[in-house]
């Protein structure tokens, strides 16, 4: 999957895409799950199923993108070019949009009552809470990335190799940086004004925030396919070889790596005593900050989809797997497991 990926991410086109992993987000006791024909709502201490939405299956509809809680409203695209506000506690419609032309693939960002939303036709686009159009910038190829703020500037990485910096109030262009590789994913956001993002190319990359100057390329070993995660001056991510890397965020050079059976995709989480992670052979992986290897799961699928922590479990999406999703414990025993009903 991630091959065929990478492979076409050179199209210019906004109809062919095989990002289509489950979305997985979580607040308190509800776990918020994309996959396929539906969103579901599970109850995280058990894996109870809450609501289903839309209520009855749908062929025609198919749901990727993470789930955006924004207080009394769930917030999920589809591949069908719609975007949907759901009831978080019911799974009742609340709204649909209908103005993009592309996939929903990059889940919303919502700040300050405004929702970006960025789309496979390349453009970004933000709404009102009402989901009128208050602006949309376009950029070269598919948004498959959120977009990321600091409070003032969005940040949105697209495709055609350039990471955009934008006005979040007029979507005006305030500097875009050429970083010689597609985006598909995201950059990090430290609070000393860099961005740290992967690309398809091979490499790690730090920017200036406030013009987009590179300060330091980290050279990886294959494709860098997800977000990095930055934690007390470290970055943790893989490569789609599956080599996980642990970089100086200050200097861009290496503090360890490990290298395992599979492709690591996905953002790490933090964990008790250390980083969690997935590869796309079902391995779950725990080390602490020095990568010594606390302890190690294997799952029946395939891990692409960012593991998520929340309370004291640790919660997986499985592609192609036995399960959708099962959740761990801080020290690897499971706990559940959830299959969606027929």
């Amino acid at each position: 999957m991630i091959v065929t990926a990478i492979l076409l991410s050179g199209c210019s086109g906004g109809g062919v895409v095989t990002n289509s992993w489950p979305g997985l987000s979580a607040e308190g006791e509800v776990a918020y799950l994309a996959s396929g024909d539906s969103v579901y709502a599970l109850g995280t201490n058990n894996g109870g199923l809450i609501w289903r939405y839309p209520a009855e299956s749908s062929r025609g509809t198919a749901f990727y993108a993470t789930p955006v809680l924004d207080n009394d409203q769930l917030i999920v695209g589809d591949y069908q070019s719609n975007l949907h506000g759901i009831n978080p506690k019911t799974g009742a419609q609340l709204w649909i949009f209908d103005g993009a032309k592309g996939l929903y693939i990059g889940h919303v960002l919502v700040e300050d009552d405004k929702i970006y939303a960025p789309n496979s036709d390349y453009n970004l686009y933000a709404l009102d809470q009402k989901q009128n159009v208050l602006w949309k910038t376009e950029t070269g190829n598919n948004l498959w990335a959120e977009p990321v703020s600091d409070g003032d500037v969005i940040y949105q990485a697209s495709m055609d190799h350039f990471l955009y910096a934008l006005d979040a109030n007029t979507g005006q262009e305030l500097w875009k940086a050429d970083v010689g590789g597609a985006l598909g994913f995201a950059p990090a956001l430290n609070g000393e004004g860099k961005l740290f993002i992967g690309t398809l190319a091979n490499e790690l990359i730090a920017l200036n925030k406030l013009d987009g100057s590179v300060e330091w390329r980290f050279p990886t070993t294959d494709a860098v396919w997800s977000k990095p995660l930055y934690n007390e001056e470290i970055l943790y991510f893989g490569d789609v070889s599956g080599n996980f890397y642990a970089v100086g965020a200050v200097s861009g050079t290496l503090n360890w790596s490990l290298q395992n059976s599979g492709g690591v995709v996905g953002t790490p989480a933090v964990i008790q005593d250390g980083i969690v992670y997935g590869t796309e052979t079902g391995e779950i992986i725990a080390v602490n900050y020095n990568g010594e290897k606390l302890w190690t799961k294997t799952v029946s699928g395939e891990i692409y989809t960012p593991p998520v922590v929340v309370g004291d479990s640790i919660l997986f999406a499985i592609t192609k797997g036995e399960e959708l999703l099962k959740a761990f414990s801080m020290n690897g025993n499971e706990l559940w497991s959830f299959s969606p009903p027929k």
